[in-house]
């Protein structure tokens, strides 16, 4: 169920005086929070690839973009407990089970067309704003190429991550995706599918 930031809490069917917009602020406001940060940098791949669907939890990825799905990774070098030492940063990439009914499962697998790794790159703490998106680099890579490369592998390094996928800042992420499955899937798969984009993520 989807609710807005003015959303009231209520008690026996009467309305509290703190909203949903309270509750962001109390979970959510420490935005060099790791935990948050991964949150975050779905929102903001959201935003860049213009999809606009909100995030559903109990998917086995992250974002639907037309006919393709796609797994986003944050990390970075500062949080929100960082002094004088900077974190290296390092990937999930590890493989899930998916949930069919009450009593079976998925083997485990990545389940996803595309991953985007989204690194925190700034190195200051005292400048660090995960809000300012000049601040953020992605990098893309094929699920495919993961598999055949890193089948069992749980994490993946920063320098691999840079040594294997393109590179996009915030406002070429989409088009660079785009160049990406073009290249790999030909104009034919890549005009069909992206028409179904365009019917799912244009308001």
């Amino acid at each position: 169920m989807k609710h807005s930031g003015d959303d009231r809490f209520t008690f026996n069917g009467e309305e509290t005086l703190f909203d949903l917009q309270d509750f962001w602020e109390y979970y959510a406001s420490d935005i060099l929070d790791s935990r948050i940060r991964g949150a975050i940098a779905e929102f903001i791949v959201n935003k860049a690839l213009n999809v606009n669907i909100f995030m559903q939890g109990w998917q086995p990825f992250d974002i639907i973009y037309g006919a393709y799905r796609i797994e986003v990774k944050s990390s970075g070098y500062v949080h929100n407990t960082t002094t004088d030492h900077l974190s290296k940063p390092v990937f999930n990439i590890s493989k899930r089970q998916v949930y069919l009914d009450e009593t079976k499962w998925t083997k485990p697998k990545r389940n996803s067309d595309y991953y985007i790794f989204a690194l925190f790159a700034c190195k200051d703490v005292r400048e660090a704003d995960t809000m300012k998106l000049e601040q953020w680099e992605f990098y893309i890579v094929p699920t495919s190429y993961l598999n055949e490369h890193y089948d069992n592998s749980k994490t993946i390094s920063l320098s691999v991550v840079q040594s294997i996928g393109k590179k996009a800042s915030y406002n070429t992420l989409r088009d660079t995706l785009n160049d990406l499955i073009l290249s790999i899937e030909g104009d034919a798969a890549c005009e069909n599918k992206q028409e179904d984009y365009y019917e799912e993520g244009e308001e």
